[in-house]
């Protein structure tokens, strides 16, 4: 750390502690350890501060004599009378444990005091969620990540780290050891029940990002709610309160001691899961005599009770009286993972100070879930130091400096990619020439690259890509991706450019053209590296295609209310490609078949040309919004999405197809809390009319007969690709599928152990009595372990017109890992 920042820093709060009275000390246990996020505050207030990792804590108040108190979990609350003077106050304070023996309480024979003071808490747990009907409360809102452990064992990084040694590759991670990201921020929170929620963030600051937003949001625990959320991803059923209605039947009790506080006796109650692998806390919860309400929390969830994701959460809370309630004062969250030899820890500190229970709601809600201040992200140093609640320790002032002096003397920089030999050839070419400039190839060798199939034999696929950032609203990229043959000699190219622009309402233009392959469902249903395996060694040839010189031009409208429309206009000059290598590692019982699908056509269709023109429109109602002080985006709502879509074959300029159709679809993704979560996709559509058109017009449904699962919401799995494609004026679909997320498979020993979870799925569709289809499955999902458990294994039943029975096996890959569909067949 440069000497002269550290100089600049000390003078900067030098001269504002000589215009303001300031408090500060550090807070320890008997034994002289600091207690981090120890709360002090002025009494009968909320105004106040925390203590930091170390235990220091500093805050502003003004000149006089004031009755603090200081708080923690675990510990006597003290209270104490102090005269502030202008300048600087000093005042360390040693907070002892809050023990009684429970020789001193009057216990009657054989009764379980925690049990009854559980079952009294559990009665008045309704009347304490609905006693709070609106608050604002200022919140201040410091979170960082740090790494604290890297691998010994670097074999595999140092290979994907494009040829690095292990020992380069070492020590360039033991550098980075320390904080990842460190933000905080200052906020004004406004909660009208019951779903009315508003954040005003006045300022926001990342370490080494001047444009960054950081954590602006706390996550909200509420105990006296019987689902308890932090967060959809950590734990996608929530967590049952250790005070909900059905408590008792998931959680043990045990009372540790008794301690009286502003004469009021409290209780600590130890609380137990009766069971692992349910979503259950553990901890400590101190409840009030007579009042049964809580008073403090120290709980923890951990991967044993169905935590995702982090290992473990530990949770504190902090009450003070408000008026004649108690709400959170201070909240803080230790989250701990270990991957793949790598700790991370997560250090999150929430403090809540000038509760107000009565505002103006009118004036407070509307659109906007979220808006910052014009000036969020321009505060000086001094405004931090001055309205900053809790002291940053030393790793954090060092963070700050250094992260920001690297941004503020090289604005303009961009790291390096490293394009050695191996790195070429397995991870491709990547040259930033400059800022905003970008030029990223295909590997030479990768998985994408090399296919066989009847067509083109052993076929090899390279790719060029192009990007450039204009401004944050407007940015332009462009893709060559070339294709050649080895057995038909065809060389096969595309090339895309996509322009994006617009601040609040997005757009993009779009245009592609060339000479490449399709699939006659031009969804590609089948995977190309799949099909590559099932020719050569089942031989069994599925993926079915043509040759088309096309041109494809696009507009799409983003509206941020969340209304979407799409125009497209698409020619293609469709031609026949045949059969050209039959081999096959497989010599008996081949099943080869002609290039075109032969379970609907009795041969292949002449050369034609299609001119279609598209009109979709999409709409998702019921949403909010971010506003920024540049920009507003939308948020997720809780509505289902709506989709519509009219396509014309055009019979002009050339064209041979004259035909129209249409769809309307709903999708929606509902979390259950503790029920987990179900999603469902229904369309109906047709056609409006039929003069002419061809196999790749049709109405298809995505069939899929290979192993590998095709994607869930979208297909069918035991389905043949093309036998049930139609022309017919009307056609229902549904695909809908319930994750139980452990609901089920928690109560069977093996399976809790593992983490596996129940998921079961329908999907049918029906176009006429004589042509419909349905099936059921019932499956495993979360297969794997920690952040890569993505497989899921599914057992599927179908029935084509009701009747005729199969069964089969689909092995599932989350395609946010591994992508099943052909990114290819994008036009």
């Amino acid at each position: 750390m440069s000497n002269k920042y550290i100089l600049l820093i000390s003078l900067l709060f030098c001269i504002h502690s000589l215009n303001a009275a300031i408090l500060k000390g550090r807070i320890v246990d008997t034994k002289g350890e600091p207690l981090s996020f120890a709360s002090i505050y002025i009494k009968g207030t909320t105004k106040g501060t925390t203590s930091n990792v170390e235990g220091y804590y500093s805050f502003e108040l003004s000149t006089g004599s004031h009755t603090l108190i200081c708080q923690y979990v675990g510990y006597e609350k003290m209270e104490f009378e102090i005269n502030i003077k202008e300048g600087e106050n000093s005042k360390n304070i040693t907070l002892k444990t809050n023990e009684k023996s429970l020789k001193e309480v009057v216990v009657k024979s054989g009764e379980n005091l925690a049990l009854a003071v559980i079952k009294k808490t559990i009665k008045k747990r309704a009347y304490y969620n609905k006693q709070l009907d609106a608050f604002k409360v200022h919140a201040y809102i410091k979170g960082n990540f740090k790494l604290d452990e890297i691998p010994e064992n670097l074999g595999l990084l140092s290979m994907l780290g494009g040829g690095d040694s292990k020992a380069e590759t070492k020590d360039e991670l033991e550098k980075s050891k320390g904080i990842l990201m460190l933000s905080e921020s200052v906020s004004e929170i406004y909660f009208k029940r019951p779903e009315k929620f508003k954040i005003n963030v006045l300022s926001s600051r990342v370490s080494g990002n001047k444009n960054g937003y950081g954590f602006s949001e706390p996550i909200f625990i509420n105990l006296y709610d019987n689902n308890v959320e932090i967060g959809s991803q950590l734990t996608p059923r929530g967590l049952l309160s250790p005070i909900a209605e059905t408590a008792m039947l998931s959680y043990k009790y045990e009372l540790l001691n008794v301690y009286v506080e502003d004469g009021k006796l409290i209780n600590r109650i130890k609380v137990i899961p009766r069971r692992k692998f349910e979503p259950l806390f553990s901890g400590i919860i101190d409840i009030i005599e007579n009042e049964w309400r809580l008073h403090s929390v120290d709980l923890v969830a951990d991967k044993d009770h169905q935590l995702e994701v982090v290992d473990t959460v530990k949770i504190k809370q902090v009450f003070v009286p408000v008026q004649d309630l108690l709400m959170v004062k201070d909240q803080s969250f230790l989250i701990k993972l270990k991957l793949m030899g790598f700790g991370i820890t997560g250090n999150f500190v929430n403090i809540f100070s000038d509760y107000q229970l009565n505002f103006d709601e009118k004036k407070t809600f509307n659109k906007y879930e979220k808006e910052y201040d014009e000036k969020a992200l321009n505060r000086s140093i001094n405004y931090w130091d001055t309205i900053r609640p809790i002291p940053l320790n030393a790793e954090e002032i060092a963070d700050f400096i250094k992260k920001d002096s690297i941004e503020k003397a090289k604005p303009d920089t961009v790291a390096k990619h490293k394009n050695s030999f191996k790195s070429m050839v397995f991870r491709g070419f990547k040259n930033n020439a400059g800022e905003k400039n970008t030029i990223t190839t295909t590997p030479l060798i990768g998985t994408n690259n090399f296919n066989w199939n009847t067509v083109e034999g052993f076929n090899y696929r390279y790719g060029i890509s192009y990007r450039k950032k204009i401004n944050d609203d407007q940015r332009l990229t462009s893709k060559l991706l070339m294709r050649y043959g080895l057995s038909n000699r065809q060389f096969n190219a595309k090339f895309s450019t996509n322009y994006f622009f617009g601040k609040t309402n997005k757009s993009q233009l779009s245009l592609s053209g060339g000479r490449y392959v399709f699939q006659y469902n031009n969804e590609a249903p089948v995977n190309e590296l799949i099909n590559t395996a099932y020719t050569l060694f089942y031989g069994s040839n599925y993926l079915k295609i043509y040759q088309a010189w096309f041109g494809n031009l696009k507009y799409q409208y983003r509206h941020i209310s969340g209304f979407t429309l799409t125009n497209q206009l698409k020619y293609q000059s469709r031609n026949p490609l045949y059969n050209s290598n039959l081999f096959s590692f497989r010599k008996n019982n081949i099943t080869f078949t002609e290039n075109y699908p032969v379970e609907k056509l009795s041969g292949m269709e002449p050369a034609h040309n299609a001119l279609i023109y598209q009109l979709s429109l999409s709409y998702q109602p019921g949403r909010k919004y971010i506003k920024y002080p540049d920009r507003i985006i939308a948020t997720q709502s809780k509505y289902p999405t709506f989709k519509t879509s009219i396509s014309y074959g055009i019979p002009a300029l050339g064209s041979d197809v004259d035909y129209s159709k249409w769809f309307i679809e709903m999708n929606d993704d509902m979390r259950l809390n503790r029920w987990g979560t179900f999603n469902y996709r229904a369309t109906i559509g047709g056609f409006l009319h039929n003069t002419k058109s061809y196999l790749a017009d049709y109405t298809h449904f995505n069939g899929n007969q290979i192993i590998l699962a095709s994607p869930y919401m979208n297909s069918f799995q035991l389905s043949p690709y093309y036998l049930n494609s139609n022309t017919e004026p009307f056609y229902a679909t549904l695909h809908a599928e319930h994750h139980f997320l452990g609901m089920i498979t928690n109560k069977i020993p093996l399976f809790r152990r593992l983490k596996w979870y129940l998921v079961a799925a329908t999907n049918t569709y029906y176009v006429n009595s004589n042509n419909n289809y349905v099936e059921a499955s019932l499956g495993l999902e979360n297969i794997g372990y920690k952040l890569l458990r993505f497989i899921r294994v599914d057992g599927v039943a179908g029935y084509t017109n009701f009747k005729n029975p199969v069964y089969g096996i689909r092995i599932g890959i989350n395609s946010s890992v591994f992508q099943l569909g052909d990114v290819d067949q994008d036009e």
